[in-house]
């Protein structure tokens, strides 16, 4: 039986090819106004993205190589990376809680979030694509 890293190379790959095309996809379905059909998509890159992480961390607690077998320039990269892709997450995970609990006319932030969405998701997009093509860059890098 292969270890959770090696499974992890594998589904790693396929979840941050997967992510891309579906944010890409996300982005055409919204630009031809099928909000129901963006919304599911979003949520479902939202809570895969939060599944994702749950599992880097564990790997990382318990089958992954310490950080203190990274040279500097590989420490440099991995912290950039993790912090870019935690606020594509995050961005998106507000943009998506943002939607589903209030609208355009409400006031507050929630409210200014959803009158700017469509720059907001714009933005967080392809932040989440650059990040998604860093893991990949990652699991290469870092592939048992």
């Amino acid at each position: 039986m292969k270890n959770f890293s090696e499974i992890f190379i594998v589904v790693g790959h396929i979840w941050a090819l997967s992510a891309i095309l579906l944010i890409i996809y996300a982005w055409v379905i919204a630009r031809r106004e099928k909000e129901s059909l963006h919304k599911a998509v979003m949520l479902f890159l939202v809570a895969g993205g939060w599944t994702f992480l749950l599992f880097y961390l564990i790997g990382s607690r318990y089958d992954r190589p310490h950080i203190e077998e990274l040279t500097s320039g590989l420490l440099a990269w991995v912290i950039i990376h993790g912090t870019a892709a935690l606020l594509a997450l995050l961005g998106a995970t507000v943009l998506a809680v943002a939607r589903l609990i209030t609208d355009d006319e409400a006031p507050g932030l929630l409210g200014s979030i959803n009158r700017r969405h469509k720059v907001l998701g714009s933005v967080t997009a392809l932040l989440w694509m650059l990040t998604h093509a860093g893991g990949l860059i990652n699991l290469y890098i870092f592939r048992i």
